[in-house]
């Protein structure tokens, strides 16, 4: 519950963020264009009822990472969470500044701020003020793009919209800071002249009281947030301090070699790593990946039902009875558990982008061809003849894929794997695909004409397509690791390809392919296929020639 809190409140503050980093950024044009941007982007957050669930989200998401923090029993994470931990601490403090007088001005004085006066109050000033601005505007975002970051990158369909998201985290920001600073330079010339300082004043009507009110305010704060800190980290030392007195530990044994002990309260994770112990944690134990995953070999019965957080996560991989997550269970006796994955694949994992290497679950387009009776060709060929042939037909092919957006995955002696949609939507592949097998047939013909004195008859090929659900990801070991696909699309597609000699037709093309594509073949006759492995038959096009597509 408390990291469905966290979370949730976490990106509606984002979305506030967000939105005034891009009124932030219209001040490239001028601080004008800021102020009318201000009805749209910022002003409605300072009105009933989003200012209260603004101020709502903003104390729970505060609240929640210090009880999380607290429940912690330690602080070995991962670099991109310590960054988030840092910058939340650091964030209330370099917050209150800029939140507090906003509040007392708009609240307490009917003071009619506006960016103007805003801009006038940190440029015209104390050059820190425009420090601790420029230091809260990166703070807050680093803090929120990490935060989302963490959310994402485990789902389905990320990898499509990394290289996107990424970008715009880096763009946004910029934006906001090239505005901000060229609309407050502008608005500090203005504020040398007295008349417009006056009437600026008169126009929002300010009062010097407001002004040492708003200071006496942000000093309490920030010792009040000073001593809630202190107050936590004295917490969890007094907690660690008695727990490690040895009354009430228990014994957690791990992997049938090692005896750990651990204090009540304490989860599975936090014990293996407070021992140094690597074990898997993607999601930095947050229940929403399953890397953490063990079997529990004694003592299940004395471990708390899975939470709904568990229980989600679990579910997903219809994980049997008896599997839990480290994270999530916190053993109220002695408890065996045996890991269910290398720690090394986590070690691995936590250092990468965590993009479809290392899994994802999407729509693709895969494609398979095969040369027909290559056999019988070759058995009087010499061996640097077969090669030769071979790779003269891999290039060309592996190029018509290519350059239509295909990913080679694999060739399996004289056959060719190749993906389409790794990136970009199913649509578009499926078009892609296609072109890439009319393709195939126009450099097969070309290539057969360049060989004709060598082949007694021309290469022929057999392709077979189809699209649907697959996991992407890289497979293998050592250096035969590589991107590649797994499912039932990959089988099936396989299955079209073979099919091809049976029907004697150069492509076989699933229906469901066709239909995402948006063309149509009405020359082409449709079957309704046998597809081993397949309960119900496969609807599919048989084209005669690749080149009879359009």
């Amino acid at each position: 519950m408390i990291g469905t809190i966290r979370l949730g409140s976490g990106l509606f503050l984002t979305l506030f963020v967000t939105l005034h980093f891009i009124n932030h950024a219209l001040g490239v044009i001028s601080p004008n264009t800021q102020e009318s941007g201000a009805q749209y982007f910022t002003h409605p957050w300072g009105q009933p009822p989003l200012v209260w669930f603004l101020m709502t989200a903003l104390v729970a998401h505060v609240a929640t990472s210090l009880i999380g923090l607290y429940r912690r029993r330690h602080l070995r994470m991962p670099t991109w969470q310590k960054y988030q931990f840092f910058t939340g601490l650091l964030m209330p403090f370099f917050l209150a500044p800029h939140l507090i007088p906003a509040l007392i001005y708009i609240g307490g004085y009917a003071i009619a701020i506006n960016y103007h006066s805003v801009l006038a109050f940190l440029w015209g000033g104390s050059p820190e003020r425009n420090v601790v601005q420029i230091l809260l505007l990166f703070l807050v975002w680093m803090h929120s793009v990490i935060g989302v970051w963490s959310w994402l990158r485990l789902k389905s369909g990320f990898g499509r919209w990394r290289l996107t998201l990424g970008s715009l985290a880096i763009l946004l920001p910029s934006l906001a800071f090239s505005g901000y600073v060229a609309a407050g330079m502008r608005v500090r010339l203005l504020a040398e002249n007295p008349e417009w300082r006056r009437q600026l004043a008169q126009q929002i009507g300010f009062v010097d009281v407001a002004d040492e009110v708003a200071k006496q305010a942000i000093m309490t704060a920030w010792l009040s947030l000073l001593a809630l800190v202190a107050a936590l980290f004295v917490a969890r030392w007094l907690r660690t301090t008695l727990s490690h007195g040895g009354k009430g530990r228990l014994n957690l044994h791990y992997d049938g070699k090692r005896r750990l002990k651990f204090a009540p309260g304490t989860t599975a994770l936090e014990t293996i790593h407070l021992a140094g112990i690597p074990h898997p944690s993607l999601c930095g134990g947050r229940g929403r990946c399953t890397t953490c995953r063990v079997r529990v070999v004694e003592g299940e019965g004395e471990i708390p039902e899975r939470n709904p957080t568990e229980s989600a996560a679990l579910s997903r991989i219809a994980a049997p009875a008896g599997v839990r997550l480290a994270c999530q269970i916190q053993p109220v006796a002695d408890l065996a558990l045996y890991p269910l994955l290398e720690p090394t694949v986590c070690s691995e994992a936590v250092t990468d982008n965590h993009g479809k290497g290392h899994g994802e679950e999407r729509d693709v387009v895969v494609l398979f061809a095969d040369l027909r009776g290559f056999t019988q060709l070759s058995q009087d060929r010499f061996p640097y003849d077969v090669v030769f042939i071979l790779n003269r037909y891999f290039q060309v092919t592996g190029e018509a894929i290519e350059k239509n957006g295909g990913y080679l995955d694999k060739f399996i002696g004289d056959g060719i794997m190749a993906l389409f949609g790794l990136e970009g939507e199913v649509g578009q592949a499926t078009r892609a695909s296609l072109k890439a097998a009319r393709a195939m047939g126009e450099a097969l013909e070309k290539l057969n004409n360049s060989l004709a004195s060598e082949l007694s008859s021309p290469l022929r090929i057999g392709v077979g397509i189809h699209t649907g659900r697959a996991i992407i990801g890289e497979m293998g070991y050592g250096t035969a690791k590589q991107l590649t696909a797994i499912g039932d699309v990959v089988n099936t597609a396989s299955r079209l390809e073979g099919l091809t000699k049976e029907n004697g037709v150069q492509l076989i093309v699933s229906q469901r392919t066709l239909k995402l594509s948006g063309l149509s073949l009405p020359e082409s006759p449709v079957r309704a296929l046998a597809i081993r492995g397949r309960d119900r038959p496969l609807t599919a096009h048989l084209v005669n020639a690749l080149t009879d597509l359009p």
